[in-house]
């Protein structure tokens, strides 16, 4: 099985790896990168969508809105599923927290 898999973080962050890549290579899953960063710049392709099974959406990539909204676009369009990876509840951050305006915008 293939993953179209998009991310906020860099790919040997713990994020991703903890998460997701780690897990899906000892289960024989292979990860197609969707984004990457290169310079410090989110660098973006829609390519993996197209050859996944199913496409992962981690944690907080949907801050990058244009770039999420074209991978659900076409994600939709070719009858791919999108599993939305989150394991912190971070849209309801208590308005102290440094990352709640971030999170909820």
């Amino acid at each position: 099985m293939k993953l179209a898999v998009y991310s906020s973080d860099v790919w040997g962050h713990v994020c991703p790896v903890v998460r997701l890549t780690g897990p899906a290579y000892f289960n024989g899953l292979q990860v197609l990168k969707g984004n990457d960063w290169e310079q410090g710049a989110l660098a973006f392709s829609l390519e993996p969508v197209e050859q996944a099974d199913l496409v992962v959406i981690l944690r907080d990539f949907p801050r990058f809105t244009a770039e999420y909204r074209q991978v659900l676009q076409k994600a939709r369009a070719l009858g791919k599923k999108v599993v939305y990876g989150i394991d912190d509840l971070l849209i309801e951050l208590p308005e102290g927290h440094p990352d709640a305006v971030h999170y909820r915008a």
